[in-house]
């Protein structure tokens, strides 16, 4: 039998080809261009994220805010109010006693209970460097009494630094306002002038409005200090 026909050679393996150069085909990579531009003109890189400075930015100014107001709060219908202030036409009239010798002078005396009483109810009717001479009303004699008188002449003696005789003089009517009735006319007059400024008062009027709240009668005190 005739022999079989060899087997054919294997190919010869494919000759390995060189890798197409990168710089022939393509060009310098782009990161060499960046840095061919970064080279000109004085081009800098952009920094990272990580090291790119944060804007800085400015503290916004305060906003201005209106004035903070009290809500208005329910009540049982009633507003008291303790203190208010005294209203300027409390000092035009203590400014009027300035004119009246005899205020002046209770004021200054050391005097206490029945003599200071009795000192209040009297004007100063007339003086000379012998005497003084107080008016009593009528209404008041009960006040009087001859050590309360001796009381009151001790603390005048001691006030103007000399020896002068009180003389004591009751009268009917008097001619004009006593320390005592000045001091109730001022008390009355700052307490209505009190009473007129909570009810005039915008934030008084609102709750009127709004609650039918009413001020409690009685419950208004000026501050006259």
């Amino acid at each position: 039998a005739p022999a079989p026909a060899p087997a054919p050679a294997p190919a010869p393996a494919p000759k390995p080809q060189q890798a197409a150069s990168f710089d022939d085909d393509v060009g310098a990579p782009p990161w060499d261009e960046y840095d061919q531009m970064s080279s000109q003109a004085g081009y800098a890189k952009p920094d990272s994220p990580a090291s790119a400075d944060t804007p800085r930015v400015e503290d916004a100014p305060p906003i201005a805010t209106q004035q903070e107001t009290s809500p208005l709060k329910e009540t049982d219908g009633d507003v008291t109010e303790k203190v208010v202030g005294p209203p300027k036409t409390a000092n035009v009239i203590a400014a009027a006693s300035d004119d009246n010798e005899w205020y002046n002078i209770v004021q200054s005396l050391p005097l206490s209970g029945l003599s200071a009483e009795l000192a209040k109810h009297c004007i100063l009717a007339k003086q000379d460097e012998q005497r003084i001479e107080l008016h009593l009303g009528q209404d008041s004699e009960m006040l009087h009494s001859s050590e309360v008188a001796d009381e009151i002449e001790a603390a005048l003696t001691e006030h103007f630094g000399r020896q002068r005789k009180l003389v004591l003089v009751i009268r009917e009517a008097l001619s004009e306002e006593t320390p005592a009735q000045y001091d109730a006319r001022y008390r009355r007059e700052c307490q209505l002038a009190a009473e007129q400024n909570i009810h005039n008062d915008r934030f008084v009027l609102a709750l009127a409005e709004r609650f039918d709240a009413k001020v409690v009668p009685g419950s208004v005190v000026p501050n006259t200090e």
